[in-house]
């Protein structure tokens, strides 16, 4: 899954180094994007996808690197991709 580019663990600070500040910028970006409007757990995949250390992540992966299960990135997947913020590569 790619961006298009044009529900909170609480946990996001728990690792130290490079993986803590990144779910740590992803749930700012997050806190943001659901104060406009999108669903938490859409802003959050959506923010580890522009943020993230990679381009065009898998399901697993996502989930892995949010710490989440694997129905919670399918429905924000699906909610990403209905509101053309994100398009499925396969």
């Amino acid at each position: 899954m790619t961006a298009n580019r044009a529900s909170d663990t609480g946990d996001a600070g728990a690792d130290d180094g490079t993986d803590g500040a990144l779910l740590r910028a992803v749930e700012r970006f997050a806190s943001l994007m659901a104060e406009a409007g999108l669903p938490r757990m859409a802003a959050r995949v959506y923010g580890y996808l522009i943020i993230g250390p990679a381009d065009g992540l898998t399901a697993p992966e996502l989930a892995a690197g949010l710490r989440v299960s694997p129905a919670a990135i399918s429905g924000a997947v699906r909610s990403l991709v209905q509101m053309k913020l994100l398009v499925r590569e396969r």
